[in-house]
């Protein structure tokens, strides 16, 4: 396939590669959506501050009032970017949000542990439900996740089934 000057070859799939490689992009994307969204459901009926706030604010990487307001709104806007994620609006940047948060929640794991990955530790992912697991678990878990998604942006714009119904913002 001849690419014409100044375009990438990412721009949009070509139909011979994007087989497997496609759905197992857009599994991701669904599953990473509906992890943010049982997540939230499970920390909103919660109340109280995170172990790994906690930890972040022992060690001052964060201050009481970030620590507040994460512990907060945190619920909220990860029901919030999955719903609209779920929802197919804008497919390519609401996966690029979805890594980010991702990655935002791995680099706090990192800067909470220390550089003690093997520490277990609860991140307070899906609230006070599940046990303790090593940093390194958690972060790998979260990269692997999110990484996908941050090139998925061509992919998904054309293989979610919302994208086809709302052609016009499936950019």
């Amino acid at each position: 396939m001849r690419v014409p000057a100044g375009r990438c070859s990412l721009m949009k799939p070509d139909r011979r590669t994007a087989g497997w490689w496609r759905w197992l992009i857009v599994a991701d994307f669904y599953i990473a959506s509906l992890l943010l969204l049982i997540a939230g459901f499970l920390k909103a009926g919660e109340s109280g501050v995170s172990e790994l706030l906690q930890n972040l604010l022992e060690r001052g990487a964060l201050s009481l009032a970030a620590v507040l307001f994460i512990s907060r709104w945190q619920a909220w806007f990860e029901i919030g970017i999955a719903l609209v994620a779920l929802s197919g609006w804008r497919p390519a940047w609401c996966a690029r949000g979805v890594a980010l948060l991702y990655l935002f929640f791995a680099a706090l794991i990192a800067v909470a542990t220390d550089g003690y990955w093997l520490e277990p530790i609860d991140c307070g992912c899906f609230g006070a439900s599940v046990p303790q697991a090593p940093a390194y678990l958690l972060i790998l878990r979260n990269t692997v996740i999110a990484i996908p998604l941050l090139f998925a942006g061509p992919w998904l714009a054309h293989s979610l089934p919302f994208g086809r119904l709302c052609r016009g913002t499936a950019r």
